[in-house]
């Protein structure tokens, strides 16, 4: 029950109808069958944050930043990492965390098989890990008033599932509550149908579903940024370009990155 009621919340793809089926609004994981690549992203505040796996690294690819656009090199990105990096908390993990299920760990009977892979340069994990590992996690409440737990190695409730304590380092505990102490304005369960840009009055108009009353309405702004994911910030784009409400962007869907994996089995033994 839970599966239909709390993990999927939409199944999508060009032959649904609509090009989606919404099983429900609480749903965690949205999932996308096109031609060449199957997608699965979160549906929440604080988008997929909620299901990665936590690993922040720099690009390892040298140059990644050079030749993209008109101010945009590795020198000027390098700041935002190092500010992202710090806002994220990130650790560097060290064998005196004890992390558990690692390759050595794992595979202890196997080393002359197995050994571990060669990690990134400066590998950094956005998890809140205990200071005593042997100790029962404790609670820290950040300069915010937000509470969390220092991750349970014996739990092991954080991963693609979400994480319930707050142990894994997600955007809306480390940039949307700071602000929303601010003032930001949060609406969750609302679901952007279109943009519309208007001639009179502000210049944008965004219309959404909002799931909590199932009525359709509307916001207005002279600006609008649109941070809905690869794959919905595309959608929302290219579904209020055909419905008139913005035009141009010839070049919009042309080219995108999936971030993706491969996935395989390997039997050992």
């Amino acid at each position: 029950r839970l599966l239909f009621t709390r993990l999927l919340r939409a199944i999508g793809g060009n032959r649904m109808p609509g090009s989606r089926l919404r099983l429900n609004s609480h749903g965690l994981f949205e999932l996308f069958f096109g031609s060449g690549c199957t997608i699965a992203c979160s549906s929440g505040v604080g988008g997929g944050s909620h299901v990665y796996s936590a690993i922040n690294i720099r690009p390892l690819a040298p140059n990644y930043w050079e030749g993209h656009a008109a101010g945009v090199s590795d020198a000027i990105m390098s700041a935002h990492y190092d500010a992202v990096l710090d806002r994220m908390d990130s650790t560097t993990p060290m064998a005196d965390h004890r992390i558990p299920n690692t390759t050595p760990v794992r595979f202890r009977k196997h080393a002359k098989d197995i050994g571990p892979a060669l990690p990134p340069p400066d590998p950094r994990i956005g998890f809140l890990l205990p200071d005593s590992p042997d100790d029962a996690p404790k609670k820290v409440v950040d300069a915010h008033g937000v509470e969390r737990y220092e991750v349970d190695y014996q739990s092991n409730e954080d991963g693609f599932l979400g994480s319930p304590t707050g142990s894994k380092t997600t955007l809306d505990v480390v940039y949307l509550a700071p602000a929303m102490k601010q003032g930001l304005e949060v609406r969750d369960l609302a679901e952007v149908l279109s943009i519309t840009r208007q001639h009179q009055g502000p210049r944008y108009r965004v219309d959404y579903r909002d799931h909590h009353s199932g009525q359709t309405q509307s916001l207005t702004g002279e600006h609008v940024i649109v941070a809905a994911g690869t794959l919905n910030t595309l959608s929302i784009l290219l579904r209020s370009r055909a419905q008139g409400g913005l035009g141009g962007m010839p070049m919009l869907g042309r080219r995108f990155g999936t971030n993706g994996d491969y996935f395989g089995y390997w039997d050992y033994n």
